[in-house]
């Protein structure tokens, strides 16, 4: 997160930290509304400053029900940036096959510019990175575009063949 931390600890006392946590909300409740998409919660962030946004992914709904696992989870994170700066933020999926696969903005050595999708498909496997654009630049926007359409293009072409 940009900005010192508040005397007090509270990361949201400054301008950085009340965005994130305007983005944070929106993209919890938008969570709640995409098919498929459960159990979404508040856990505490592998920082450990802050917390992220977690969520299970109904196997046998999502995506056409082909996820072939008992379990799927999906993790989403947004840090505002300073002014004029793009956003950061990951999401990213996983399940219990082994694959995992994310759509991420932040400095990066993967690909030229900040933004890229990467994906494995184990845990031992190494990422594939490839550099990918929006249409968007809000967070509602971007968690529709990802969750809803991508992640389930790339599912659907994982598991259906």
């Amino acid at each position: 997160m940009n900005g010192p931390p508040s005397p007090n600890g509270n990361p949201f006392e400054y301008s950085i930290g009340r965005q994130r946590e305007f983005a944070h909300t929106s993209l919890y409740n938008n969570l709640h509304k995409i098919p498929g998409i459960e159990n979404v919660h508040w856990s505490e962030s592998n920082s450990g400053i802050a917390q992220e946004i977690r969520a299970d992914v109904t196997v046998d709904v999502f995506a056409e029900g082909v996820i072939p696992c008992s379990e799927a989870h999906l993790t989403v994170n947004w840090w505002p940036q300073e002014s004029g700066e793009q956003d950061w933020f990951q999401l990213h999926y996983w399940d219990d096959t082994g694959f995992d696969c994310g759509w991420h903005r932040h400095t990066n050595d993967h690909v030229d510019g900040l933004t890229h999708y990467q994906e494995r498909a184990g845990a031992d496997a190494e990422y594939d990175y490839r550099s990918i654009t929006f249409d968007h630049g809000n967070p509602v926007g971007i968690l529709w575009d990802v969750v809803d359409d991508r992640l389930i293009d790339v599912l659907i072409k994982r598991y259906s063949e």
